[in-house]
């Protein structure tokens, strides 16, 4: 099934939401779209990186545990590329109680855990696409927010 389609209204603010599951990518879309945002989906890491070359999306919101290509992976390949390095990358990792490694935690701007709480969500979202990104190592000294989860 191929995810890598974008919707939208131009002008709008670009978030690409990769989720190898088509629930929670279909999930995210809704409730981004709903906010005002143009949503870019992909279904696989390597999805993702053709997507991030295409489209150059505002924000990478980016499933941790894929098959093949995981999330990881997609992170060190952003900040490898000096064109898109300055793309903000938001992690979704299955559950707090899944260690997220300090490499990655200084490479992303931030990490939500599943399931989502949405009203934690946006506005962190909001946050980080309001604060750009000047240098590609800036991303490494942007503060950095997780976003919690039910339990």
């Amino acid at each position: 099934m191929d995810l890598s389609t974008r919707f939208g209204k131009n002008g709008t603010k670009s978030i690409l939401v990769c989720d190898d599951v088509y629930d929670h990518a279909l999930l995210l879309q809704i409730i981004l779209e709903a906010e005002g945002y143009e949503v870019i989906l992909a279904d696989s890491g390597a999805a993702a990186i053709a997507q991030i070359e295409r489209a150059k999306p505002d924000l990478v919101l980016l499933d941790l545990m894929m098959p093949g290509i995981d999330g990881m992976e997609v992170v060190r390949c952003i900040c490898q590329n000096p064109r898109n390095d300055r793309i903000p990358v938001i992690l979704v990792a299955p559950s707090r109680r899944d260690s997220i490694s300090v490499e990655c935690q200084k490479l992303v701007s931030g990490i939500v855990h599943k399931p989502i709480e949405w009203e934690e969500l946006i506005p962190q979202v909001e946050a980080i696409l309001a604060t750009p990104f000047s240098t590609g190592s800036q991303r490494n000294s942007r503060s950095f927010s997780v976003v919690g989860q039910r339990f």
